[in-house]
C-alpha cells in the first residue's frame, strides 16, 4: 500500500517524504507536475536533495510513484487512471496545501482551498473502497 503526497515538493512535504523513505517499507505516491517519468524524478529531487544523498534518492526511487497532478485543478489534475490506482492502492493521504505550482502562485488561497477539497475527496472515494491508515 502506498502514502499519497500532495506536496512532497514542498519544504515540509520533502522533509515528510524523506523521513518515510528512512523509516518505514511504505510506498509513495507522490504529486507532482507533470506526467513525465523523469521530470517528475527531477522536481522531486530538487527539495529532497536538502535531505538526502542522490545515492540514498536513486535506491529510494523504487518505492516511489509519481502521480501527475497539478493541486489548482479539479481532482488535482489527476488522471483517471492514476485516480482509480490511488483508490485501490493508498492507504494514507497527506496534504500540503502550502505546495506551490505554477497556476497556484498566481491564483492564490481559492486553489488551496480547492486543492484542499479535492484531497479530502479523494480521502472519502479511498474510504469508500478501503480503510485509511491514520
Amino acid at each position: 500500500m502506498a502514502i499519497f503526497i500532495s506536496g512532497a515538493t514542498s519544504f515540509v512535504g520533502a522533509y515528510v517524504s524523506d523521513w518515510l523513505l528512512r523509516n518505514s517499507d511504505h510506498e509513495l505516491a507522490v504529486l507532482v507536475s507533470t506526467d513525465d517519468y523523469d521530470e517528475g524524478v527531477a522536481e522531486l529531487w530538487r527539495p529532497l536533495q536538502l535531505h538526502m544523498s542522490p545515492e540514498l534518492f536513486q535506491r529510494s526511487l523504487e518505492r516511489i510513484c509519481f502521480i501527475g497532478g497539478d493541486l489548482a485543478r479539479p481532482r488535482l489534475g489527476i488522471s483517471d487512471s492514476n485516480h482509480d490506482w490511488l483508490i485501490s492502492n493508498a492507504e494514507s493521504v497527506l496534504h500540503d496545501p502550502a505546495a506551490r505550482t505554477g497556476t497556484e502562485q498566481r491564483s492564490g488561497m481559492t486553489h488551496k482551498l480547492n486543492g484542499t477539497l479535492a484531497a479530502v475527496q479523494l480521502a472519502r472515494a479511498i474510504q469508500e473502497d478501503h480503510p485509511l491508515r491514520r
